[in-house]
């Protein structure tokens, strides 16, 4: 046989095999008395030599598979057995650095090479044996493994705090097992990782959380690893380092209870509290129901402990909705955002601001029987008015000592009404448009209004309310040559208690004297 190309080393046995006679032939071979003609012909010793040739196996087209950082398959093909089953193989390799090793692996394709070093250049060099002996050593190229998983880096330190930012700095891992292509930095408490891409063995971190206390670990990576990148062990925990307190951000949840009898504000800490919150600060507008316009603004400051303020509705402004806002504090300073609400305590109708003295009529307005006077603006931030009523006095003299007169004292025009006795002259449902309004006339015009009381069980009465669903007053005409002082009552009806209205009294106006002679407007 001719050497084949492939690697192999021959060696030949010959070996002689008879085939065994039949017994018809053996008993004519023992007879001895046949010719040897005959012996040739008719025997036809069957006597075969079989010549076997077996000799080493040849191996070809080294090849590797299923690479991974400390392992990989070596792939072979056998070109000739020798005509007898391989029993073993054994593979030779050797690294820089390092020394060269032998291993022990099966018989067939492929095997698996174990225990090799991450990240190395090796070569491998492989023979297959059977009982005739081994074959030609067949070449592998250069094959480096993958990187690994890096040792952790050491000697975390943390340093020069900022309100958002960290410096930190580390040592390289000891066993790196491959290219480091970059580090993963976890503040904890946080979110994800921050990437950190550099070979460098520093970096500030950013975007931190002010006022808060950061725990630092580093991790290596590479990415050339047997599934893409591979993140190393962590390192031993950095110290404790805390940010800089900053202003914090609004309080969270900010609710608004409107109960029948109070308001109440509950909030919760900030979701970015920024350091440790010191107080709250509470504000709130008071915007008038009817009118819209701002009523009232006021301000409550609270300890950082405190998470809730209640308010008694009878301690705040009447008929009004209250908006509220609040702000945190730390140690640096107020909250540049407030938290709001589009909820708002609303406040029912209460007792009617105080209307202000009617004033001195112009000499022009007034006559022998009647005075014209100018009805001012009232205030009804409290709740709407529902009636006017303008209560007249007759005086004895214009220095007498005017009374305050309470809703029991008024009573109704009669032409023999004594002087010091209020009378109601005119009621109003609504200011005239031109505000004039006549006291005194001689055909005793009767005026009625409806004080928006709802008829329905009685509600215990409270200070300054009436039970009253009309009142009615009659404008009889004035003495000439006497002194008059009039006022104003003004009601409003208790959205809370239907059954009650609200009334307040105003002051007396100045004291006018009538003209003793009959004078008439041109």
């Amino acid at each position: 046989m001719q050497p084949s190309k492939t690697c192999s080393r021959k060696r030949k046995r010959w070996e002689v095999s008879q085939v065994a006679l039949s017994p018809s032939m053996q008993n004519n071979h023992s007879l001895g008395h046949a010719s040897e003609t005959t012996y040739s012909t008719e025997v036809l010793i069957h006597t075969i030599m079989s010549l076997v040739s077996t000799e080493a196996p040849e191996l070809a087209n080294s090849r590797y598979s299923n690479i991974q950082s400390t392992q990989l398959d070596l792939e072979w093909d056998v070109m000739f057995y020798g005509n007898l089953d391989i029993t073993s193989c054994t593979a030779t390799y050797s690294s820089s650095p390092g020394g060269e090793q032998v291993v022990m692996l099966g018989a067939t394709s492929p095997q698996t090479v174990v225990n090799l070093t991450e990240y190395t250049e090796y070569n491998f060099t492989l023979m297959c044996r059977n009982n005739v002996g081994d074959s030609l050593p067949l070449d592998y190229p250069e094959q480096r493994t993958f990187a690994g998983a890096p040792s952790a880096p050491g000697n975390v330190i943390v340093q020069n705090p900022t309100q958002t930012t960290i410096d930190v700095s580390w040592t390289e891992p000891a066993e790196p097992r491959g290219p480091i292509n970059g580090y993963l930095i976890t503040a904890t408490p946080g979110g994800d990782p921050f990437n950190f891409t550099s070979r460098a063995l520093n970096h500030t971190l950013e975007g931190l959380t002010p006022g808060s206390l950061y725990i630092i670990v580093v991790q290596a990576y590479n990415i050339e690893g047997t599934n893409g990148v591979e993140v190393g062990a962590k390192s031993p925990p950095s110290g404790t380092i805390k940010t800089l307190d900053a202003r914090p951000g609004p309080p969270f949840n900010l609710q608004i209870v409107d109960n029948p009898d109070n308001c109440v504000v509950r909030w919760e800490v900030p979701r970015e509290p920024n350091g440790v919150i010191t107080g709250y600060t509470l504000y709130y507008q008071a915007i008038g129901r009817s009118s819209g316009v701002l009523n009232i603004e006021e301000r409550f400051d609270e300890e950082g402990t405190v998470h809730e303020w209640e308010r008694q509705k009878s301690q705040l402004h009447d008929y009004s909705n209250f908006r509220f806002a609040v702000v945190a504090k730390t140690s640096v300073g107020m909250g540049l955002e407030n938290a709001t609400s589009e909820e708002t305590c609303q406040t029912e109708v209460g007792e009617p601001v105080e209307p202000p003295a009617l004033p001195t009529p112009s000499p022009e307005d007034i006559t022998k029987i009647s005075f014209a006077i100018t009805m001012p603006e009232f205030d009804e931030s409290n709740g709407p008015h529902s009636c006017y009523e303008v209560i007249v006095i007759q005086l004895a003299d214009p220095e007498a000592k005017l009374p305050t007169p309470s809703l029991e004292d008024t009573e109704n025009y009669s032409d023999n009404i004594a002087p010091g006795i209020p009378y109601r002259a005119v009621m109003l449902e609504e200011i005239p448009p031109n505000r004039m309004v006549t006291i005194g006339d001689q055909m005793k015009k009767e005026t009625r209004c409806y004080t928006g009381r709802n008829p329905g069980p009685q509600a215990r009465r409270k200070r300054s309310t009436t039970n009253a669903d009309d009142l009615t007053a009659v404008n009889g005409p004035l003495r000439a040559g006497s002194y008059y002082s009039t006022l104003v009552r003004v009601y409003s009806p208790d959205s809370a208690n239907p059954s009650l209205v609200y009334y307040e009294t105003g002051a007396f106006s100045p004291v006018v004297s009538t003209s003793k002679k009959l004078r008439f407007k041109s």
